[in-house]
C-alpha cells in the first residue's frame, strides 16, 4: 500500500507540475510548448515533478499573505490537476526516456520506508510549519523564536503535505529533486550532448560512487536522503543542476526564452531553499551579459516578470518575519519597524558561527567531506597531468566561475562554517574543474564503465540497511505519527517549555529556554510579535 502511495504521489505531482506549464501559458506572449520544450537538451517532461513541488510551496507563501495554510491544498491541487485536461499528453517515450522516468524512482522507496525524524524536525521546523498552517504570515515571528528567520521554501512545501497529524507524505518531498538530479547525469552521461558536459557529468558520477567510499567510510558531500523535514540535500541539487545549466549555457551564443525561464527559475529556488544559494547570481549575471544582447534585456525582464514579482514578494516575506531582507545578515536588517531587532540577527549570527565552529560533529562532518574531496581532486588532476604530459591541463576558466567559486569559500570561512551548507557548491566544483580540462573536448568517457558506475550511484543513494529492512517492512504503513511528549508552563501565560530537553514538535506555544516571552498585538486580523 505504501508503494502505491508513493508512485501515486509521484504521478499526482508530476501532472501538478504538467498544469503549472498550462496555467503559466495563459500569461506568455511566447508560451512553453507542452510535453515538447527542450531546455538545455533536456525533455521538459523530465522537470515536471520539481516545478510540481516548487510550485505548491511558491503557492503556499504567497497564500500565506492573506490566509493559513490548513485548508488551502486542495484550493491548489485541483486546478492544476484539471489544467491538464487541456492539452493532450505527448511525451514520446522511448526505450531511454522510460527508463528514466520509471525505473530511476525506485530505489530511493528504500530510503522513504524506512525514514524517520531529523533532530531540527521537533526542534523547530514542524512548529514552524505548524504555524503556516494555523495562521498567516506572522509580523516579527523571530521575536518569539529566532529559528523562524530561517524561513525556506522548503518550510511552506513541507505546511502543504501535512493531513492533519498525519505525515507520511513528508517523507517523499525530497524525492523529486533526487529523480531529476539522476536523470540530467543520464542524459547528459549517454545521450547527445557536448563532450565537455558528457565529461563533466561522468566525472561527477564517479564521485557520488566515491561517497560509499574513502576516508572514514566516504561522505565527500554527495547528497543523501535526510530525515523528515531536511533540505540540505534538495538545496544541494538544486544548485548541482544550476551550474549544469550554466555550463551547457557557456559555449552558446544565445539561449532559448525558455532556457532563460528555467535558469532563473532554478536559480531563484535555489535561494528560496538556502540564502547562501544568492551565490549562484553570479553566473546568473555573467551567463546572461554573455549572451543576451543590448536590445534583449529588456525583453528578458518582460518574459521573467513572474519571477521577478516573485522575488519582492519573497524579500518582503522575510522582512514582515524578521525585518531583515535575509536573516541573520544585521547588515540586511532595518531597524525602523514595530517590530524590528537588529540585536536578535547578531546575536543568532553569533550563535550559528559558534555552535558549527564548536561543534565536534560538523567538526568531523567538514573533516571528512575536505579530506575525500581533496583525495579525489589530487587523483584526477594527476591522471590529468599524465596523460596530456602537461601542467597545463585547464583551458582559460571563465572569470565568473572563478568569482563563484571563491565567495562560496569566502562565506564558508567567515559565516557559516559548516559544508551542509555547501555540498551543492561541492558538487559544482567538481563540474567546473573537469569541464574546463582541456581533453575534455576531446576524450570521450567509455560507456562500458559508465553504465555500471551509473547504476552504483543510483542505487547506494539509499544505505545498504534500508534495503536490508525492506524484507520486514510494514506495507500497510499509512502514517508518520510525531512523539507526544510533556511540557512546563510558564507563569500565567499559555506558553510553555519541554519538560525534558529542547524539542518542541509539533506546539507552536512552546518556546526555547533562552528566549523570553514577548508581547502580542493584533492589527488588521495580523499578529505582531515585539520584544
Amino acid at each position: 500500500m505504501s508503494f502505491l502511495i508513493y508512485i501515486s504521489y509521484l504521478v499526482i505531482l508530476f501532472f501538478i507540475g504538467r498544469g503549472n506549464i498550462i496555467l503559466l501559458n495563459f500569461s506568455l506572449k511566447n508560451k512553453v510548448p507542452v510535453d515538447s520544450a527542450k531546455i538545455f537538451n533536456i525533455n521538459i517532461c523530465y522537470f515536471y515533478p520539481v516545478i510540481g513541488m516548487l510550485s505548491l510551496g511558491n503557492f503556499a507563501f504567497l497564500l500565506n499573505f492573506i490566509t493559513p495554510l490548513e485548508q488551502t491544498l486542495l484550493w491548489v491541487l485541483m486546478p492544476l490537476l484539471g489544467l491538464n485536461f487541456l492539452a493532450k499528453l505527448n511525451l514520446q517515450l522511448n526505450r531511454f526516456s522510460a527508463c528514466n522516468i520509471f525505473l530511476v524512482p525506485l530505489p530511493f522507496f528504500a530510503a522513504v520506508s524506512q525514514i524517520g525524524f531529523h533532530y531540527d524536525a521537533g526542534l523547530y521546523h514542524l512548529k514552524y510549519q505548524n504555524y503556516l498552517r494555523s495562521n498567516k504570515i506572522i509580523f516579527g515571528h523571530i521575536n518569539l523564536d529566532f529559528s523562524y528567520g530561517f524561513s525556506s521554501l522548503a518550510d511552506y512545501m513541507g505546511a502543504m503535505h501535512w493531513i492533519s497529524g498525519n505525515l507520511l507524505l513528508l517523507s517523499f518531498i525530497q524525492i523529486p529533486f533526487f529523480i531529476l538530479f539522476f536523470n540530467v547525469l543520464n542524459i547528459y552521461v549517454f545521450k547527445k550532448s557536448s563532450k565537455k558536459i558528457k565529461n563533466a557529468s561522468a566525472y561527477l558520477v564517479l564521485y557520488v560512487v566515491l561517497d560509499n567510499f574513502g576516508y572514514k567510510g566516504g561522505v565527500n558531500g554527495t547528497p543523501n536522503i535526510q530525515g523528515i523535514p531536511k533540505y540540505d540535500s534538495i538545496s544541494a541539487i538544486l544548485v548541482c543542476i544550476c551550474v549544469l545549466f550554466y555550463l551547457e549555457a557557456y559555449n552558446k551564443t544565445g539561449l532559448s526564452i525558455n532556457e532563460k525561464r528555467f535558469l532563473l527559475f532554478f536559480t531563484f529556488a535555489s535561494i528560496q531553499i538556502r540564502p547562501t544559494n544568492m551565490v549562484l547570481l553570479i553566473l546568473t549575471m555573467g551567463i546572461l551579459l554573455k549572451i543576451t544582447k543590448q536590445e534583449d534585456t529588456i525583453n528578458t525582464f518582460k518574459e521573467n516578470l513572474l519571477i521577478i514579482t516573485l522575488s519582492f514578494m519573497w524579500i518582503l516575506k522575510n522582512i514582515i518575519i524578521s525585518s531583515c531582507i535575509f536573516f541573520p545578515v544585521r547588515f540586511l536588517c532595518y531597524d525602523g519597524f514595530l517590530w524590528s531587532d537588529k540585536t536578535v540577527a547578531s546575536t543568532t549570527s553569533q550563535k550559528i558561527t559558534s555552535y558549527f565552529r564548536n561543534t565536534e560533529f560538523e567538526f568531523l562532518y567538514n573533516q571528512r567531506i575536505i579530506i575525500n574531496f581533496s583525495i579525489f581532486i589530487i587523483l584526477i588532476v594527476g591522471v590529468e597531468i599524465l596523460r596530456q604530459r602537461s601542467i597545463m591541463i585547464f583551458q582559460n576558466i571563465n572569470s565568473w566561475f572563478y568569482f563563484y567559486l571563491i565567495t562560496n569559500v569566502f562565506l564558508f570561512l567567515f559565516m557559516a562554517p559548516t559544508l551542509r551548507f555547501f555540498n551543492g557548491v561541492i558538487l559544482s566544483s567538481i563540474l567546473i574543474i573537469t569541464y574546463f580540462f582541456k581533453s575534455s573536448s576531446k576524450a570521450k568517457p567509455i560507456n562500458s564503465l559508465l553504465v555500471p558506475m551509473f547504476i552504483f550511484s543510483l542505487l547506494l543513494i539509499p544505505k545498504v540497511s534500508d534495503y536490508r529492512n525492506l524484507a520486514s517492512y510494514d506495507t500497510s504503513r499509512l502514517q508518520i505519527s510525531y512523539p507526544e511528549i510533556s511540557y512546563i508552563s510558564f507563569d500565567s501565560s499559555k506558553y510553555v517549555i519541554p519538560k525534558n530537553g529542547e524539542q518542541c514538535w509539533l506546539n507552536i506555544y512552546c518556546i526555547p529556554y533562552e528566549d523570553t516571552i514577548t508581547k502580542k498585538y493584533y492589527k488588521y486580523n495580523y499578529i505582531i510579535f515585539v520584544e
